[in-house]
């Protein structure tokens, strides 16, 4: 029997490969040097980031002790890496948490989003939609490829209208938000199901 397998798969494999393949169509490479002149559709200056606001003291304090109760283990098991990294993350959570967002710059033109200096060509650009984070209202802005893979811009409420215009002429707008991925499906259960106990 497993030999008959062993056969089957082998005939599968070759036949797979023997398949001529399509060559696809590949996008010519982007050179930014071949865009007309600069036109800007729209700036507005708003805040970088969202400002977190610290949470109730009681559960500062027993979260502080469980991770020093863990703390301790991984001391025991001598994961020094392991606790080197859970304090980096703890320590750049805090700064951020405490140092006050500064103002951005942000530009909507004919060659794609400006942020400050950085330059996102529309090229590069797949779909936008709009959000509420901390109570400041935000756009992102999802890139075909690469790294970070989504932009989010803080807009002003009163600017609102006009950004959604400028970005449905180039990128295509989703009305419901982001797309739910199965970690998104997953996190909204297990909340569900913890906030009704």
């Amino acid at each position: 029997m497993a030999f008959l397998d062993t056969l089957y798969l082998s005939n599968l494999i070759k036949s797979v490969s023997s398949k001529k393949q399509q060559p696809v169509a590949a996008e010519p490479p982007f050179d930014s040097s071949d865009l007309p002149p600069k036109e800007t559709y729209f700036t507005w200056q708003s805040v970088g980031r969202s400002m977190h606001v610290t949470g109730n003291p009681r559960l500062t304090r027993s979260l502080l002790v469980i991770g020093i109760v863990v703390a301790l283990f991984m001391v025991i098991l001598q994961e020094y890496l392991l606790i080197l990294v859970v304090a980096s993350f703890i320590f750049v959570s805090q700064i951020l948490s405490k140092t006050p967002p500064e103002t951005q710059r942000y530009e909507l033109s004919s060659h794609g989003i400006g942020i400050g200096d950085e330059v996102y060509y529309w090229q590069h650009l797949l779909r936008f939609f709009f959000f509420e984070q901390a109570g400041v209202p935000s756009v992102a802005v999802d890139l075909k490829n690469g790294f970070p893979s989504r932009l989010f811009l803080a807009i002003n409420e009163d600017d609102r209208e006009k950004i959604k215009e400028i970005l449905k002429s180039k990128l295509h707008f989703l009305e419901a938000g982001p797309p739910e991925t199965f970690l998104d499906r997953a996190y909204k259960s297990v909340s569900g199901q913890l906030k009704t106990s």
